[in-house]
């Protein structure tokens, strides 16, 4: 599990790097510091709140494939070949994380479980929001 959020916060940070925008993908990363964190120190709620991360880099990346093969434009742009392997990158650590998650699976209460990820799909949609404020948009 670990693994795979340090290989999708790594790959954002290239991102950022190649598209001169490296603040705003710091901020974007911040969930998955917080949550890969919670797997370092072994919290039975690490998985739980790596889940919804992963399943909203995975959404993010399958909506720019769309745009890339014409199918949808939920994103519009431009995409140097980087940027396009970068995505790939993103997706498929994404999608083994939550391969991994499923494996693994959790023996804590559903209730508190749930807690977890509706907390850490909000962290992620609050830092996305955050990093398109024109502070952090085009750093």
């Amino acid at each position: 599990m670990a693994t795979w959020l340090a290989v999708v916060a790594t790959a954002l940070i290239v991102v950022g790097i190649v598209s001169h925008t490296l603040v705003r993908h710091v901020i974007q990363i911040a969930p998955l510091i917080a949550a890969l964190l919670l797997l370092i120190r072994r919290s039975a709620f690490g998985v739980t709140a790596a889940v919804p991360l992963f399943a909203f880099w995975f959404l993010i990346m399958a909506s720019i494939w769309l745009f890339l093969l014409g199918i949808a434009r939920i994103f519009t742009g431009t995409f140097p070949p980087v940027e396009i392997a970068l995505t790939l990158i993103i997706g498929l650590a994404s999608f083994m994380g939550l391969a991994t998650a499923y494996r693994e699976g959790t023996a804590t209460p559903t209730v508190a479980r749930l807690r977890w990820v509706v907390g850490f799909a909000a962290l992620q949609y609050a830092a996305i929001w955050l990093s398109v404020q024109p502070f952090a948009a085009t750093r």
